[in-house]
C-alpha cells in the first residue's frame, strides 16, 4: 500500500510497527485489517475528530476504535514509542492539552 495521504504510514514503518502489533485472530469474524485501522488511528489523532467521523476507507468506526482500545489496553502506543527512541522517528502522535480553569 503506497502512502496515499500525510497520516497514512509507508510500507518502510508498516514493516516496523506490524511486528510490535499482536497478530490478527484466525478464528471468528473476519477482523479490519490491522494497516487500515491503525492508518485510521493516525487520522484520528491528527484531525481530532470523533470516532463516527472515521473515512469508511479505514473500515467501520467502531470496529477501528475497538483495536485502538484493544492496543491501547495492550501497552502498544508506549511500545511503540519507546520503540521510536531507539530506532528514530516512526510515528509522531499529537499530544495537545487544553488547561481549564475552575468557574470562579
Amino acid at each position: 500500500m503506497a502512502n496515499k495521504s500525510y497520516h497514512e504510514l509507508t510500507d518502510k514503518k508498516w514493516k516496523i510497527i506490524e511486528r510490535k502489533l499482536p497478530p490478527a485472530k484466525s478464528k471468528g469474524r473476519p477482523q479490519t485489517d490491522n494497516r487500515l485501522a491503525f492508518n485510521g488511528i493516525l487520522w484520528i489523532m491528527k484531525s481530532g475528530a470523533p470516532w463516527r467521523f472515521l473515512p469508511s476507507k479505514y473500515g467501520k468506526w467502531n470496529s477501528v476504535y475497538k483495536k485502538f482500545r484493544q492496543w491501547s489496553s495492550a501497552g502498544i502506543f508506549e511500545t511503540l514509542n519507546n520503540f521510536k527512541t531507539e530506532y528514530g522517528e516512526i510515528l509522531a502522535m499529537d499530544s495537545t492539552f487544553c488547561k481549564v480553569l475552575p468557574k470562579t
